[in-house]
């Protein structure tokens, strides 16, 4: 049984890992909020939010030198039927070698992770494309 009081203290522990993560956002993680947004049709904000809430490590790991060439957003159905409701979306973020996910993906590519992917280069060494209703199987 969960309480009022346990549902406050995750709360809290919620807002409290957003605020962290939400110190760490540079250039660099706007872009791709602004790429996000754009594709999924969503406020930034409300991109911001999800994204935070998910496995933020790995755009840290996106961006060094030598890290993941690839990253991957899928806009998912909240209910378990897969049925698209509007307004119902959640974004996940995952390297594609975790959890099956079915819904809109977005991918980014890094054409070189030989550098540390900085700000003014974003739109140079890296892609995003959208596919829609696409599953992978992991």
């Amino acid at each position: 049984v969960i309480t009022g009081d346990v549902v406050k203290d995750l709360m809290k522990a919620t807002k409290a890992s957003r605020d962290i993560k939400r110190q760490q956002i540079d250039a660099r993680h706007r872009w791709f909020f602004d790429k996000i947004a754009d594709y999924c049709q969503l406020a930034p904000d409300v991109v911001e939010d999800q994204i935070l809430d998910s496995d933020f490590t790995l755009f840290e790991n996106f961006f060094k030198e030598n890290g993941s060439r690839v990253l991957l957003v899928f806009q998912m159905p909240e209910n378990a039927d897969g049925k698209e409701k509007k307004g119902s979306q959640k974004l996940i973020v995952t390297s594609g070698e975790d959890i099956r996910l079915v819904g809109s993906c977005i991918y980014f590519f890094r054409i070189s992770n030989e550098k540390e992917l900085i700000d003014k280069f974003m739109d140079r060494v890296s892609t995003a494309n959208l596919y829609y209703k696409t599953v992978v199987v992991i």
